[in-house]
């Protein structure tokens, strides 16, 4: 399991005061969500929508009651399931034009396929 060094613990709560995120998504559930979850700010929200790491999230129940807090889960499989195909289309589309575009909608700039024998 990754364990997160004081360096990036600093790193992160920078980032997290620079952006103030009151939503992120978490495809990869591990104990660095946790620490992610800790820096974000008063009454944001983590949406976990995989467990790429196979691993147990790890969080501080203090943040639920002192900070306000949310956590929730979301499955893009059953959310594309549930839409009429116009609707699947029109969404594909968009991610499709955002990976074109470097992120420039969703933020998502760095991607690497990997075949799944090298996959740790």
């Amino acid at each position: 399991m990754p364990v997160m060094l004081a360096s990036d613990r600093e790193r992160l709560s920078k980032l997290m005061e620079d952006e103030r995120p009151m939503q992120l998504i978490d495809l990869v559930g591990s104990e660095a969500s946790g620490s992610l979850f800790e820096a974000m700010p008063v009454n944001s929200k983590l949406i976990v929508a995989g467990n790429m790491s196979n691993a147990r999230l790890s969080i501080s129940t203090t943040e639920f009651f002192m900070h306000n807090k949310r956590i929730s889960g979301f499955c893009f499989e059953r959310h594309m399931a549930a839409l009429d195909s116009d609707r699947r289309r029109e969404l594909m589309r968009i991610v499709e034009e955002d990976i074109n575009a470097d992120g420039e909608y969703f933020g998502i700039r760095d991607c690497k396929e990997f075949a799944f024998e090298q996959w740790d």
